[in-house]
């Protein structure tokens, strides 16, 4: 659980398991202890640069060299999860957002010199299996049901396009960070009993960078970084919620349901027991779907309460932490070449071909082309002038002038 601000040392046990000892009145298991194996656990003292350091740092670094990224935070409703990716008022807990920002322009300053580096990010968030853009114009001005929807489609080559999404380029950190505080503000949130500021959708922020060798710009790289922060898990019962809460409780426990739904499938696809992924079930898994066993370094956060009575809650959370952890993506580096700007260049060569073939034709076919005197050019070379005398060059004929060749 790395929900809880600490200035303890923060560290990370390497492939740790975690034992629950369940006891006996519970309902949440009929054995005495449950145990699971992860890739690391943070205890309650972790801090948020831990966590940024053993989690982020080396996606975001993959991401810088073209391999796409993702990480989610997934877990009940108040486990800290919204803290861990966005962090509080307090610079020291800053969550990863803010430190992956910061962390990559920093990265981008040291390699400049051999790369040209482009960076744009966006925001959504899902809302009742509604997509919206969080940083439109006007968003806040007016109620979420009237907010323009972003549709999402499949294109000719089955990539996933969001028809209707705002991609903002931006040149450092500070300007990152305004676009994430612009859309937080506009992010649906409300009191429930679990939480006073309960987040009531999914949200990915996203940052797209592109990079280009100096040596060869028209070869590109570029990834993608999804920073995920998914809605938490409610038991409706214990919560006792109504109205309009209850409605986006069960719009977010489906989206989960979904979820693990995939994960589970990429396990029996793993077996060879399956071979449809159900991707289209909802809106989180269609966007996710690359983060889910295609082509991207995923990392899974699992948020835990560890209050006694939220301990069913916690042990499917690690349930569900333990299968994605058995997951494996195909990696590669997205590299493809900018067939724009490789024409246009193509175009200038031609051009500038044709002008050389031009000038050497014409001087072929006339010998006097071209054509100054060693004499006049003796003279322009070491004639000086005197101290009243301005210097003044000699007059030369339309037909000695002759063009510069490119």
């Amino acid at each position: 659980d790395s929900g809880s601000p600490s200035n303890g040392s923060g560290a990370c046990s390497p492939a740790a398991s975690l034992t629950f000892e369940i006891p006996p009145a519970s309902t949440a298991s009929n054995q005495a202890s449950l145990s699971f194996s992860f890739h690391g656990v943070f205890d309650e003292s972790a801090n948020q640069s831990s966590v940024f350091e053993r989690v982020a740092y080396p996606v975001l670094l993959s991401c810088i060299e073209g391999y796409n990224g993702t990480i989610f935070c997934y877990g009940q409703t108040a486990s800290g999860k919204t803290h861990t990716m966005t962090g509080d008022a307090s610079f020291d807990n800053r969550g990863l957002i803010p430190r992956c920002l910061e962390a990559l322009f920093d990265e981008l300053k040291n390699r400049q010199q051999n790369t040209l580096y482009s960076v744009s990010v966006s925001f959504i968030e899902i809302y009742n299996e509604n997509c919206y853009d969080l940083l439109a114009e006007g968003q806040g001005q007016v109620p979420i049901e009237q907010w323009p929807k972003i549709n999402c489609f499949e294109d000719e080559t089955a990539n996933l396009r969001l028809r209707g999404l705002t991609l903002r380029e931006v040149g450092g950190t500070r300007e990152g960070l305004d676009v994430l505080f612009l859309g937080i503000a506009n992010r649906m949130v409300s009191t429930t009993p679990m939480n006073e500021a309960s987040s009531r959708s999914h949200c990915i922020f996203t940052i797209a960078i592109e990079g280009r060798s100096r040596d060869n710009e028209h070869v590109v790289r570029y990834s993608k970084l999804h920073l995920v922060d998914l809605a938490g898990s409610e038991r409706v019962h214990k919560m006792g919620l109504g109205g309009a809460m209850l409605n986006e409780a069960k719009y977010i426990n489906l989206s989960l349901h979904f979820l693990e739904q995939v994960i589970v499938a990429l396990q029996d696809k793993a077996k060879g027991s399956r071979s449809h992924i159900p991707y289209r079930n909802s809106m989180l898994t269609s966007i996710l779907r690359d983060s889910l066993g295609g082509n991207c370094k995923t990392n899974v956060i699992a948020n835990m309460s560890v209050d006694m009575s939220c301990l069913e809650e916690t042990i499917s959370t690690a349930r569900f932490a333990q299968r994605c952890s058995a997951l494996s993506n195909d990696v590669r580096i997205n590299e493809t070449v900018d067939l724009r700007r490789l024409v246009d260049r193509l175009m200038q060569e031609n051009q500038d071909l044709k002008a050389e073939n031009a000038y050497l034709r014409a001087r072929a076919e006339d010998p006097n082309f071209n054509t100054i005197s060693n004499t006049d050019a003796d003279k322009d070379n070491h004639t000086q002038p005197s101290n009243n005398q301005k210097p003044t060059q000699p007059p030369v004929s339309s037909s000695e002038a002759a063009p510069i060749p490119p």
